[in-house]
């Protein structure tokens, strides 16, 4: 069943925490729907990503600034009456604890769209990877140097 018309929903977090919105699926057919995610509680709130129909959209992750995340849904009735245009979206929403910086930062440009973020995250298991690979290579650079050494030594 899909939600004609304009549909809201408001995603609170706990105190000092922040929401990290993943769509993870979305398939909007008709490009007179829409999906806006807003940072805050309000209309007037900053625009975060603005996902429009006609087009399918790979994973993308939006997190807010604050508690509040409010996401506005927009679906044209009489085509959804008729279901014309189908489609959907499944998306994951998680509060995660607001770490504050000591750096104080302006946003200067907005870009109003899917966003794909990516994210690097070494675990230990990644870290110990690294330094094993790393200690192979220089064993290798080693061998290859006593190699040369000696094939010199014995041959001249």
């Amino acid at each position: 069943q899909s939600c004609p018309g304009r549909t809201f929903w408001l995603i609170q977090a706990d105190q000092d925490f922040v929401i990290q919105f993943k769509v993870d699926q979305f398939h909007l057919p008709c490009g007179n729907q829409w999906l806006k995610i807003r940072d805050g509680n309000a209309l007037s709130s900053n625009l975060l990503a603005d996902l429009s129909g006609g087009h399918d959209v790979s994973r993308s992750v939006v997190n807010s600034t604050g508690p509040n995340l409010l996401l506005e849904y927009f679906s044209d009735e009489n085509l959804s009456a008729r279901q014309i245009c189908g489609g959907g979206f499944l998306a994951h929403a998680s509060q995660i604890r607001n770490v504050k910086p000591n750096i104080t930062s302006i946003v200067v440009a907005q870009s109003v769209g899917a966003m794909k973020a990516v994210t690097l995250k070494l675990t230990a298991v990644h870290i110990a990877a690294i330094f094993f690979l790393s200690g192979l290579l220089i064993a290798t650079a080693l061998l290859g140097a006593q190699y040369l050494f000696r094939y010199r030594k014995y041959h001249v």
